[in-house]
């Protein structure tokens, strides 16, 4: 029992569970209206989890994020470990990367989106946009902590 009671899974149970029925019970009590008891958001969850269109939804909505994120890595990575591997590559590729990261690309969004269109490819490129420079600035870090001697 007391191995039972030390167990990292028990209290984070018991934690759950208190924090559901304090949340039922001031539902029932004063949520009326505004706020949904805990069984009730539990049965909408379920509800939502067994239709298909939310699945299909989910998959729209990340396709975008997979696909600017792997051409980011593919762009990335190799970009990265020239610019961190090589001194002049660096400082032919670096003032560009510097812009790129000092560019409010929230402010570029606009533009993208009317020049390129509310598809599927604007949606990549600013997914691409805002992951590229994160990818090469760490693969250029992680390529310099190597030791030369290896």
């Amino acid at each position: 029992m007391q191995a039972l009671l030390d167990s990292r899974y028990f209290l984070r149970l018991l934690a759950f569970l208190l924090f559901a029925g304090a949340w039922q019970a001031y539902a029932v009590l004063f949520g009326g209206f505004f706020i949904p008891s805990f069984t009730e958001t539990a049965a909408a969850v379920v509800e939502l989890v067994m239709d298909p269109d939310t699945w299909e939804a989910f998959f729209v909505s990340n396709l975008a994020m997979v696909l600017g994120f792997v051409l980011a890595v593919v762009v990335g990575v190799p970009l990265g470990l020239l610019m961190g591997r090589f001194r002049t590559a660096e400082r032919i590729t670096n003032p560009y990367l510097n812009i790129l990261l000092v560019t409010p690309l929230a402010g570029i969004i606009p533009l993208l989106m009317m020049s390129v269109g509310i598809g599927l490819v604007a949606r990549v490129i600013v997914v691409w946009s805002f992951a590229v420079v994160m990818v090469v600035v760490n693969s250029r870090a992680g390529v310099r902590q190597v030791d030369p001697n290896l």
